[in-house]
């Protein structure tokens, strides 16, 4: 889903507070739409970190966070409204967001919560935050 943008409100209401309440409405729907896929990311960064261990992969790879906040500049790149410091604060944001909920999968999974990021990391020489 993408926000038309300039948004389009129909301009003559009896209520004054239509076009406001319209762009709020418009806002409301996609936080909710940025909630879902930050959910969807993070099922896919855990079966990535399953599949990983399956093969006897360590789930913490340094690279990969580089790779991330390159994937957010390009898109600022591209012609976004945001600057590449914002990006990097979202990179920064959603790997965080990522490492909790791995933590949560692992808590959901009877691990113990953090153990096995714990001892991921201090094998590779990483901190987990």
């Amino acid at each position: 889903m993408t926000a038309e943008f300039p948004p389009t409100v129909p301009v003559e209401s009896e209520d004054p507070n239509f076009h406001l309440n319209t762009l709020r409405g418009q806002v409301d729907d996609l936080d909710a739409e940025i909630l879902r896929l930050v959910e969807q990311r993070a099922d896919l960064s855990y079966a990535i970190d399953r599949e990983k261990e399956r093969r006897g992969m360590s789930t913490i790879v340094s690279d990969r966070s580089t790779e991330v906040t390159g994937t957010y500049m390009k898109n600022v790149e591209e012609g976004s409204l945001l600057e590449d410091g914002d990006a990097v604060t979202l990179s920064v944001a959603v790997m965080r967001i990522m490492t909790e909920v791995r933590r949560r999968h692992a808590a959901a999974a009877n691990e113990e919560p953090g153990a096995r990021l714990q001892r991921l990391a201090e094998d590779a020489g990483e901190t987990v935050i």
